[in-house]
């Protein structure tokens, strides 16, 4: 349920961040990027701060087991630490595709959802059996955001060449809008 809230608020913004991209304003730009990133990430901490509090009411929702129970509370812990990193990453993995950026969103999408997430599927269960597995989840989005805070780098290392992606996407749209403008008058 977390995770779609992040994707509603990375959908939410992004067309925001494509414009200011358009627009040639960058800062702008990576203003709404942390902005929204500090907004998700109080969420994720109050969300995970209900659970963590509320971990045995909602382990008594599902079950009266009590060794189920102490197992649900245990893996909730471990799980929801990963909910701030799930911001991160999936935050950031929009910006990068209404920045332009492609390739760097594919990349954090596929390590977070397939690559690191499958090898910690193989290791950290044989490794750490029970923990392990609720262990996967924070494990994937702390590996994948490495790979997010170096792209990040990346592009503030650069804003000249962003600001070059800029002209490419302003001659697309210009184009569009030609194209637009020329197909209504025949009509």
């Amino acid at each position: 349920m977390f995770n779609m809230i992040v994707i509603g608020f990375g959908q939410g913004t992004g067309p925001m961040i494509s414009y200011c991209t358009g627009a040639k304003e960058i800062d702008l730009s990576m203003q709404i990027r942390k902005h929204t990133l500090r907004i998700v990430s109080g969420l994720a901490i109050v969300i995970w701060l209900l659970l963590t509090a509320l971990s045995r009411s909602y382990a008594n929702a599902f079950t009266d087991d009590l060794q189920l129970i102490s197992l649900i509370i245990v893996g909730l812990r471990i799980y929801t630490l990963g909910f701030g990193l799930i911001s991160y990453n999936v935050l950031n993995s929009f910006y990068f595709t209404s920045m332009g950026y492609p390739k760097e969103s594919a990349i954090i999408s596929s390590a977070r959802g397939l690559i690191v997430l499958s090898v910690a599927i193989l290791i950290l269960p044989k490794m750490m059996g029970i923990v392990g597995v609720w262990l996967v989840a924070p494990v994937t989005e702390l590996i994948t955001a490495f790979i997010v805070y170096y792209f990040i780098r990346k592009l503030k290392s650069s804003k000249s060449f962003a600001i070059e992606k800029c002209d490419l996407v302003n001659k697309r749209i210009t184009y569009t809008r030609l194209y637009v403008s020329d197909s209504f008058v025949l009509l």
